[in-house]
């Protein structure tokens, strides 16, 4: 069904046109030969009725009195406006959008493509940005039968959780806290992103920067973890791979651009040689290691 929105309501009749499923508001209203916007001019708030209304009759009235206390009423022809269009005009391209995404597109998460990271990680960024990592609660949904819980601490394991409320996770960003005076009130991934949204394009490539980092050191180390049986890294280990993946990769960034990155580590973030960085990442899978996104428990 075509979704539209009268901007306009100088000829929609009250007695005429059909407002409650098959039912006209003639049967409702006692005044009938007029328009809504002359029911509105004359009596406001102080509609009257012939009989009364209860249950979701009024529920519904108490609806429309809200929509109409807010709509500016123009006394000019009725104008029918397509929503999912800037311009209030119908495309099929608009259309398509609207059963693609019902309406809402993801815009935040567009900001991770124009970074100066691996393309996989971009592209391993953006899933979990939609909520599309193969996370135990995901695996649920598609028919896999199993435990859902952390298995570092036992809660739930939602895609929130990996990355930010785990107590593995929390204790990473608690050693970024002195940069990152917001990280308090980040509940969720849709948090940190508007968060980044409202920085200066500088800061704000840095941010996120060191955000693909953090986020794509903790799936692989998880990973290592339950498929690997790789020991788990110490929050010594598990920083200095997020601080020297972000080093690798503004290696090619301007000089100011790497000063507005560095400002968002702390002090002590520069651990060991960009060389052995280098080394690490030729000969070993276990710091910068080319794991792929793999599962998560």
């Amino acid at each position: 069904m075509i979704e539209c929105i009268m901007h306009r309501i100088k000829y929609c009749y009250i007695y005429v046109d059909l407002w409650y499923k098959t039912i006209g508001f003639y049967q409702i209203f006692s005044v009938l030969q007029c328009s809504l916007a002359e029911v509105v001019s004359s009596q406001g708030s102080n509609l009257s009725f012939n009989r009364s209304l209860q249950g979701v009759l009024l529920q519904e009235f108490q609806a429309l009195h809200i929509l109409i206390a807010n709509t500016q009423i123009l006394h000019s022809d009725d104008q029918l406006v397509w929503r999912w269009d800037s311009k209030g005009v119908f495309s099929t391209h608009s259309a398509y959008n609207f059963l693609t995404f019902r309406g809402t597109l993801i815009t935040k998460a567009n900001m991770i493509w124009k970074l100066k990271v691996p393309y996989k990680i971009r592209i391993f960024i953006w899933l979990m940005s939609h909520n599309r990592i193969l996370t135990k609660t995901n695996l649920l949904k598609k028919g896999w039968h199993g435990d859902s819980s952390c298995v570092f601490c036992g809660a739930e394991k939602t895609n929130d959780h990996i990355f930010l409320l785990c107590p593995f996770a929390k204790s990473i960003w608690y050693w970024l806290g002195d940069s990152y005076n917001n990280y308090t009130s980040w509940h969720n991934i849709t948090d940190i992103l508007n968060f980044a949204k409202q920085l200066p394009k500088r800061d704000r490539d840095a941010f996120l920067t060191i955000f693909c980092a953090l986020c794509w050191s903790i799936w692989k180390i998880r990973n290592d973890f339950i498929f690997n049986n790789t020991p788990l890294k110490t929050m010594r280990q598990t920083i200095m791979i997020i601080s020297h993946l972000v080093k690798f990769w503004i290696g090619i960034w301007k000089e100011t651009d790497k000063q507005s990155a560095e400002r968002w580590l702390p002090a002590d973030w520069d651990l060991i040689p960009l060389q052995m960085v280098a080394l690490e990442q030729m000969g070993s899978a276990t710091v910068l290691g080319d794991a792929g996104m793999g599962l998560a428990y």
